[in-house]
């Protein structure tokens, strides 16, 4: 998804990097642990409108699911 021109609502994001930011237990089996990975987003904005965001991989995935966010292109 590195590289994907994406819209979240009226605004336009280029997704940039994906990198890992802890661990989740799931708790089966209790010592097992998942990376928590996100994606970091930079916005196409206006001068004053662009902003770099992280999203968390499932969220995204659950939100273009849903439809909040549309993929525009694919890497």
């Amino acid at each position: 998804m590195i590289g994907a021109l994406i819209e979240i609502g009226t605004d336009r994001a280029v997704v940039i990097s994906k990198f890992p930011v802890g661990f989740k237990n799931d708790g089966d089996p209790p010592h097992a642990a998942k990376t928590i990975h996100y994606y970091e987003i930079f916005s196409m904005g206006s001068n004053n409108g662009k902003k770099r965001k992280a999203i968390d991989i499932h969220s995204f995935q659950e939100a273009v699911r849903e439809g909040n966010i549309k993929v525009l292109s694919d890497p």
